[in-house]
């Protein structure tokens, strides 16, 4: 049960904030991401990219799963 658990935070953060938040080294971290099918090699590049949609009220937001 806990490893479900484990792999579900593992596919929706990234291994570093995982590592914090269950007090485990960042390597169990980003083995448990590996096992889980998350991947967050693009991520910083995803959070840092230029605005991609306008929300309903005409603002810009960025989306780092697009």
């Amino acid at each position: 049960m806990h490893l479900i658990a484990i792999d579900q935070l593992a596919r929706e953060i990234p291994p570093a904030m995982l590592a914090g938040i269950l007090g485990i080294p960042i390597t169990a971290a980003a083995r448990a991401t590996a096992r889980a099918g998350g991947s967050w090699a693009n991520y910083y590049a995803d959070r840092n990219s230029p605005a991609r949609e306008p929300d309903p009220d005409g603002r810009q937001h960025r989306n780092p799963f697009v």
